[in-house]
């Protein structure tokens, strides 16, 4: 508000009247974005924080996104900040800035910075292939998986998640390979998938159990009596015997070659695999003998046959 005052040279004053004006703000705010800091990466959600300053008073604060016809959010008191959620950005680069008013509509914008939105979403992974149960020979082990942006690569394990157990790696569907379970103990093994996406974020399928048969025939060997040897009286018969799970029992015979019977002599469950035979029961003549390992998976082999002179 400014008036006029007049005076003569008595002294005497006259008042104009008042007269009101309004002065321009012509000096618009500053405004910088502190928080996040350019070219941070963020996944699920990001706290934007703004800091602002006018020589009247800041009234508010906008933040955009990408452009300013994307408006994401307002602040109107220090600190200025917006909580904002990242769930619905295509994956990359986005750029943010923010808008400072004053009293007189002033504005000023800040710098752009950069923000990369990585994937937050984890790939989904089972198995569809083998079920649970017993499995011999070659098994197929396939697995289903999907990503909102895409599969990288499937990896199959069997029982733990090591290079040593890993069945195979796929990059393109189907995702299957094949597992050779003789390669397997004998017993219960666990068959899963481990698949990753193009940002790669990893999902563990659930584990099927699988049951490997014993696929390992057992292994015997005539130790005594040698070969074309003359026998009398008691003699020793003695087989060595091995197998991968374990040998059940082994079973002596005589008359082990086509042209002759098979006469069961004796069974024998422990080592040593050995047991006494009286040739006397047996006549003078050439006659053979062998021996059969059973494993405790029924699983059988038949030694050598051995050839003996009998002479009481």
């Amino acid at each position: 508000r400014i008036q006029a005052r007049a005076f003569d040279s008595h002294g005497n004053r006259g008042d104009s009247e008042d007269r009101s004006f309004f002065k321009n703000d012509a000096s618009a705010p500053t405004v910088a974005i502190t928080s996040p800091r350019n070219f941070s990466a963020i996944t699920t959600s990001v706290t934007i924080q703004a800091t602002a300053s006018d020589d009247d008073m800041v009234t508010f604060v906008e933040f955009y996104l990408d452009s300013e016809n994307n408006k994401i959010g307002t602040a109107s008191t220090a600190p200025y900040e917006l909580l904002y959620s990242s769930a619905s950005l295509s994956l990359g680069i986005h750029k943010i800035f923010a808008k400072a008013y004053d009293l007189s509509n002033n504005w000023g914008r800040s710098s752009d910075i950069q923000i990369f939105v990585n994937d937050a979403t984890a790939p989904s992974v089972r198995l569809t292939r083998p079920a649970e149960g017993l499995s011999t020979g070659s098994l197929l082990v396939e697995a289903e998986a999907v990503d909102n942006v895409g599969i990288a690569q499937v990896q199959f394990y069997v029982d733990d998640e090591t290079m040593d157990n890993r069945i195979g790696l796929v990059t393109t569907p189907p995702y299957q390979v094949t597992l050779d379970t003789r390669s397997l103990n004998y017993g219960l093994h666990t068959v899963f998938a481990k698949a990753f996406d193009s940002a790669a974020r990893s999902t563990v399928s659930g584990r099927v159990t699988i049951f490997v048969e014993d696929q390992v025939a057992p292994h015997v060997s005539m130790a005594e009596p040698l070969s074309f040897t003359t026998v009398t009286g008691a003699i020793a018969l003695a087989a060595n015997a091995a197998d991968n799970v374990g040998i059940f029992l082994v079973q002596f015979s005589r008359g082990c070659s086509l042209s002759e019977t098979r006469e069961t002599l004796g069974n024998v469950t422990a080592p040593p695999y050995r047991m006494s035979f009286d040739t006397r029961q047996a006549p003078n003549k050439l006659v053979s003998f062998c021996a059969k390992a059973i494993d405790t998976s029924n699983k059988t082999t038949w030694s050598e046959v051995v050839w003996v002179f009998i002479n009481n």
